[in-house]
């Protein structure tokens, strides 16, 4: 651009750009741009789990995007929830429902503090500061010695005072380049007016709202007998409807777009059947609908029992846990205020006995701290089996005196053998597995009969040089004897 541009020309410009932008910010928008605004920045989304890392990690993430924004606590809880999956969803869900005051949101403080009891309780920031106390730098780097002590430091307040902090902290400012001209400001102010009205057109209202629907890719789902699948297509979609702040028609609109092949064609049918000309059906219609022929009653019955009969048998009870939440959601009476302590009793029956003698006498009915308490009894128990056994394979394993072993000639010890057995005389096995050990016959000494079957002819005589009385057997011309 021309460098002469004239100071009539930047403030036409600038009220050009003044009116598109007053048009832009509509207050029915807030939700969707500031929820666009938090996406931007490509926040993790956290599936829950025993993943005490996992969820420092990502709280710090989500909090240094919302002290960018410049988020209310009302707002960060509705950002940071948006981005909660899976067994997490499940979690919030059922948190919402025990501590959720109808009309009064739910403020950031009070969520971080549900979440942290939840997903890092006590016992494992304890762990923490213990490592913190005891870290030496060992093999590691400088460098990689400096980085886990910041990182443990976290856990240990008194290390954070604000002498130490100036001493960390390096200060690091962006300066914009002065030189910039009345004519490239002008340049810039021009190309951004013209795709403010691009973009500012009212009729692309749903368009927009479909494009931003479609951002956050939700699933595509095509129906048939799956009921699990229903329910997770469900809670997906109604994740994306409360972070965009979506009415209840724009919930039926954006929601039955992503619905194809046998699925779409049940909706098109409810619509004939329960449609009004020229009347919207609302999400709750809809979500009736749905879920009565997707998940209906006898699937939701099924899901009731399998909680009523839930026990931990051989899961682990971070697994146990996690399925009691997941089933939970359809026995809506346990996730009251008031129904805390039937909650409570009911984890706690289902509970393997080595685990619930452990904790059943503390009578714990606050339900976060009774499965903390249950997990680290669950841990603990393993560790022990698991120290025992190996201290018996270590003796398993030690040699052991042999019955034939002969260590030494001293006095006392057993004479060298010559390796016969002492029943039969045979050599290549012991007494204990001789064969023959049943067929010996007492009287002959033979093997192959018994006494009361043998036949030997007996001679006793009197041995004059030992003064006894002996008894020999005719053999041939062999005379064996033996002492009566």
């Amino acid at each position: 651009m021309a460098a002469a541009r004239t100071n009539a020309q930047i403030a036409q410009v600038l009220a050009t750009l003044t009116t598109l932008l007053a048009r832009d910010n509509d207050p029915g928008r807030d939700s969707e741009k500031r929820l666009e605004r938090f996406m931007s920045h490509k926040p993790t989304l956290f599936t829950g789990g025993y993943n005490s890392e996992g969820a420092i990690k990502w709280m710090d993430e989500v909090e240094i995007i919302f002290e960018a924004m410049g988020c209310t606590e009302e707002n960060k809880t509705i950002l940071g929830t948006y981005v909660l999956r899976e067994e997490a969803n499940i979690w919030w869900k059922n948190v919402k429902l025990r501590i959720g005051v109808e009309g009064v949101a739910i403020g950031w403080e009070v969520f971080k503090r549900e979440f942290l009891k939840n997903y890092f309780p006590a016992d494992v920031k304890n762990k923490k500061v213990i490592e913190f106390i005891e870290l030496k730098q060992g093999n590691l780097s400088v460098a990689e010695y400096s980085a886990k002590f910041e990182a443990l430091c976290v856990f240990s307040p008194h290390y954070n005072t604000v002498e130490a902090e100036e001493d960390k902290c390096v200060k690091f400012e962006r300066i914009m380049a002065a030189a910039r001209t009345n004519a490239q400001i002008a340049q810039v102010l021009a190309t951004l007016t013209t795709l403010l009205a691009r973009d500012n057109d009212p009729g692309r209202d749903s368009e927009k709202r479909l494009e931003r629907f479609m951002s956050h890719k939700p699933t595509l789902f095509t129906g048939g007998y799956n009921s699990e699948g229903a329910i997770k297509w469900m809670d997906e979609v109604e994740i994306i409807f409360e972070a965009m702040g979506c009415t209840e028609e724009n919930k039926t609109i954006l929601g039955t777009y992503v619905l194809r092949e046998e699925a779409n064609i049940w909706w098109k049918n409810v619509k004939l059947r329960i449609g009004v000309e020229g009347v919207a059906i609302g999400w709750e219609v809809f979500k009736r609908e749905f879920l009565k022929n997707y998940f209906p009653a006898d699937v939701k019955n099924k899901k009731v029992i399998e909680f009523i009969e839930l026990k931990q048998g051989n899961l682990s009870v971070a697994e146990y846990s996690a399925k009691f939440e997941a089933l939970c959601v359809f026995s809506p009476h346990y996730n009251t205020v008031e129904a805390e302590e039937d909650k409570c009793v009911k984890f706690e029956s289902g509970l393997r006995p080595d685990v619930k003698q452990l904790i059943g006498f503390s009578e714990i009915r606050d339900f976060p701290t009774l499965k903390t308490k249950a997990r680290i009894c669950d841990e603990d128990g393993k560790a022990k089996s698991s120290y025992y056994k190996a201290l018996n394979d270590k003796r398993k394993g030690q040699d052991h005196a042999k019955p034939y072993d002969n260590k030494g000639n001293g006095s006392g010890k057993r004479k060298q053998g010559n390796g016969q057995c002492y029943k039969c005389g045979e050599r290549g096995h012991k007494s204990y597995d001789c064969p023959r050990k049943g067929n010996k016959c007492f009287s002959c000494g033979k093997i192959g009969h018994k006494a009361d079957a043998c036949r030997e002819k007996v001679i006793r005589f009197k041995d004059p040089l030992r003064g006894i009385v002996c008894r020999s057997f005719a053999l041939g011309a062999l005379l064996v004897r033996s002492l009566v």
